[in-house]
């Protein structure tokens, strides 16, 4: 169960991303134009996907008990980006 809730969450989270740095944000954060960080970012939001999968089908529980808080804590990285971002955008 809480695998699919991370997997929520990063498909969530992927959308925001992608809305702030392609979509109909992207135009109003500049310093992101020519970055590699948010095509860095989604892809490791797939590849974490793919890992959190394959250790769940594994069945690997203590490995997977270690990545949900990795996976966890990258997630919040990646929040706190996106929100610096928009707080940079609609501060200045």
């Amino acid at each position: 169960m809480v695998v699919l809730v991370l997997l929520a969450i990063l498909l969530v989270q992927g959308e925001i991303s992608y809305t702030t740095t392609y979509g109909a944000l992207g135009g109003f954060i500049p310093s992101l134009d020519d970055s590699i960080l948010p095509a860095a970012g989604l892809g490791l939001r797939v590849v974490l996907a793919v890992v959190l999968v394959v250790l769940w089908l594994l069945k690997a529980k203590r490995t997977l008990f270690k990545t949900i808080i990795v996976v966890n804590a990258l997630l919040m990285l990646g929040l706190l980006m996106n929100l610096s971002a928009l707080m940079r955008c609609c501060l200045s």
